[in-house]
């Protein structure tokens, strides 16, 4: 069956961009997996980063954390569009602030966006950046301001509320961009597109390159009752820059930033079609899913460019972690 990626916003050619992450099953409708309590509920711990990740422009940015020697914010988005331009203002954490820098990082589909903290102070704290690739199987937290869905949510564990997309392809349609929504999901990192040796590959999105991983949309199960408790995550529409982070050593550290979402040809036209999230089989020629641009890849680029970010992460914050980490999965 042919795919296509699309970036969170349009069609383009094999690969295309990535846009709140649409969430299978009951919790994936209304006010489901739109708040920190939520997230913290499902984790059975605090998740630090709730409000790191926010809307700006057509997809989403993740504010890393507060430059103490330049008094500057940075935030990290996805080249592949433009979350706003040097000299423009947008609001975080209740206060103004105006971009004085926006740079991209070759080889990367990520921007980096700096402003002036006006001796403003958000109150949250340095996020910490992966060190090294995701794992196979490693469970992700999925965090954007996409579109939501069309369908309601399943009020029987047993019963879908997927629909008949067409073409033998089944999943979610999605709403119009007055939609849009933070809303969080659940993953696990798969081999990149079902096929490659290794969990990373180069990918080219709208023209940029970058170096990515993916993960798959995994219809939940009738036979086991997971159509109320699933967290499944697929990007939508306008959840490019949104972030994927990972659980490692004790701590939650940002692993990637959403780039691309791949989509079905539910037509049968012999192209992928937009606002439509098919379930994959996770093999190479059905497999649907978000692609997300490898943060470890480009750690040493970012700190180079934003330098040492504060607040670090408390240690007795970290020590509240401990094992309490628990994501339900559908596998």
């Amino acid at each position: 069956m042919i795919k296509s990626l699309t970036y969170f916003g349009a069609i383009l050619g094999s690969l295309s961009s990535a846009h709140a992450f649409l969430v299978a099953g009951a919790n994936g409708v209304g006010s489901e997996n739109t708040t920190l309590s939520d997230l913290n509920s499902s984790l059975g711990t605090d998740f630090p980063y709730f409000d790191h990740v926010v809307r700006q422009g057509a997809g989403s940015m993740v504010y890393l954390g507060t430059n103490p020697t330049t008094s500057e914010l940075w935030f990290l988005s996805s080249q592949h569009f433009n979350a706003i331009r040097s000299g423009n203002s947008f609001n975080f954490e209740g206060s103004s602030y105006t971009v004085n820098s926006n740079q991209t990082i070759g080889g990367a589909d990520l921007r980096l966006i700096s402003a002036p903290s006006g001796g403003n102070n958000p109150g949250l704290q340095a996020v910490n950046l992966a060190m090294s690739v995701p794992t196979l199987g490693d469970e992700i937290i999925m965090l954007g301001t996409g579109r939501q869905r069309v369908q309601p949510g399943s009020t029987d564990p047993f019963t879908s509320d997927a629909v008949a997309l067409g073409n033998g392809f089944d999943g979610y349609t999605w709403q119009g961009q007055n939609s849009r929504i933070k809303r969080w999901g659940t993953n696990t990192i798969d081999l990149a597109f079902g096929t490659f040796p290794t969990t990373t590959v180069p990918v080219s999105i709208s023209s940029v390159a970058t170096t990515a991983f993916t993960v798959d949309f995994t219809e939940p199960s009738t036979i086991l009752g997971e159509w109320t408790t699933s967290n499944e995550g697929q990007g939508t529409s306008n959840d490019s820059g949104g972030g994927a982070f990972t659980f490692v050593n004790g701590e939650w550290v940002l692993s990637g930033l959403a780039s691309a979402i791949t989509v079905a040809d539910v037509t049968g036209d012999g192209d992928g079609d937009l606002n439509n999230s098919a379930f994959s089989d996770g093999t190479p020629t059905d497999y649907y899913g978000t692609i997300f641009t490898d943060i470890s890849t480009f750690k040493d680029d970012i700190n180079a460019i934003t330098g040492v970010l504060v607040p670090e992460p408390s240690s007795s914050l970290l020590a509240s972690f401990g094992l309490l980490f628990v994501l339900r999965r559908r596998r």
